[in-house]
């Protein structure tokens, strides 16, 4: 059995050129980013498929551009075990401008389209921006989503605390309301 080092040394990501589908042997493990933390070996779902399979598997069948996808895998081995994203977008492109000329313009797009990926919220920085993103999925017109999306964003740790009465007096809300959004949070 590999230990998980040298699982991480083997894993290599795709380089596109001129449009062309090459791969480099440079691989992913032996970034600066990787800081020590693996790359999520451990999760399996019904089908077998680690958490990083899963999502290179819907970046190939998704609508990604070949300079997309390249992106989309240095993402996805950036995302630990818990699916968030743990490191950022310089980091990220550092280790991509051995390949290409990308910026952060293009790495916060396709990480906008990682997260939309299945289970949305994959590649959050924080619980925060997880669940504001699985908010952001719902119906606009749902009950209680404006202030759901603004209590995970800017009040998260009341939550946590359960000061439920302190959030619903600096929100000025209804206990209707409040109560709505909250179910939405939870």
């Amino acid at each position: 059995s590999k230990t998980t080092s040298e699982a991480t040394r083997e894993l290599e990501v795709p380089i596109t050129a001129d449009n062309t589908n090459m791969h480099t042997n440079q691989s992913i493990g032996d970034s600066k980013w990787s800081s020590g933390t693996t790359i999520n070996t451990e999760f399996e779902d019904r089908d077998s498929k680690t958490l990083r399979q899963h999502l290179l598997w819907q970046i190939a069948t998704e609508d990604f551009t070949p300079e997309e996808e390249m992106i989309g895998t240095a993402i996805v081995d950036a995302i630990n075990d818990d699916g968030y994203l743990i490191a950022d977008l310089e980091e990220i492109k550092e280790f991509l401008s051995k390949h290409s000329d990308i910026g952060n313009p293009e790495i916060e797009a396709v990480l906008a389209k990682v997260q939309r990926l299945d289970p949305v919220g994959i590649g959050a920085r924080s619980l925060s921006e997880c669940i504001t993103l699985q908010l952001s999925q719902l119906e606009s017109s749902t009950s209680g989503l404006d202030l759901a999306i603004q209590i995970a964003t800017d009040h998260l740790s009341l939550v946590a605390g359960q000061k439920f009465d302190d959030i619903r007096r600096s929100l000025r809300t209804s206990e209707e309301l409040f109560e709505l959004a909250l179910a939405l949070v939870k």
